[in-house]
């Protein structure tokens, strides 16, 4: 997936795509463990992950399949408020 081809953008426990290709937008995936998780910041960790801070804190987001992995940081709140 070429970085340039979409934008990503959230909403509380949603995370959406929108594919220039095809002129769509399209829900991505679901926090279902984190209902409230209000995206603040997106950004492209590499070619394969996405990294998303809220204030509740930070998730990684596998551009493959969906899958959402917890914060690798034990200070989960703590790190999350000295990125945003």
């Amino acid at each position: 997936m070429d970085e340039d081809d979409c934008i990503w953008f959230g909403s509380k426990g949603k995370l959406f795509k929108y594919s220039y290709e095809d002129d769509n937008v399209s829900l991505f995936c679901e926090i279902s463990d984190m209902p409230e998780f209000m995206f603040k910041n997106i950004e492209r960790l590499n070619d394969n992950t996405l990294l998303c801070c809220s204030h509740d804190g930070i998730i990684l987001i596998d551009l493959e399949n969906g899958a959402i992995t917890p914060s690798p940081f034990n200070t989960f709140k703590e790190v999350t408020s000295s990125l945003i």
